[in-house]
């Protein structure tokens, strides 16, 4: 017989995003995670993130293929070992807000130049 056990599942006790300057960054923290940064997978709307570090508490995406800045749904973190038993923490979302990343050029002319504004090509809607 075959008996269900959530013994050695990971659990997800907060998902935050943050932004370092350059990339948009989710952090899932909890405790159980095992793999690396190979094995453990973030899927957002159904498209792969990039893992960039995992430790047994820690997991670090980093969101470069998302088309809208609010996800509340469609959310997967994938361990070796299983998914999370923490839906809820991660299918309550995330919002990513835009930031202006640079304006160039820095000065210009009294008659007028071309300015052009930068923001991190995720969750431009």
């Amino acid at each position: 017989m075959f008996t269900f056990s959530e013994d050695g599942v990971p659990t997800v006790t907060s998902f935050t995003p943050s932004f370092d300057e350059t990339d948009w960054l989710l952090t899932a923290a909890g405790s159980g995670f095992e793999g690396d940064a190979s094995s453990v997978v973030l899927k957002v709307g159904g498209v792969l993130q990039e893992t960039v570090s995992v430790s047994s508490t820690e997991a670090v995406f980093k969101v470069t293929n998302v088309s809208k800045s609010v996800y509340e749904e469609n959310i997967h973190v994938y361990f070796p070992v299983g998914t999370p038993n923490s839906h809820s923490i991660i299918e309550s979302g995330f919002s990513l807000t835009h930031k202006f990343t640079k304006v160039e050029p820095s000065s210009g002319s009294a008659g007028g130049s071309l300015i052009s504004a930068f923001v991190p090509g995720v969750g431009v809607d």
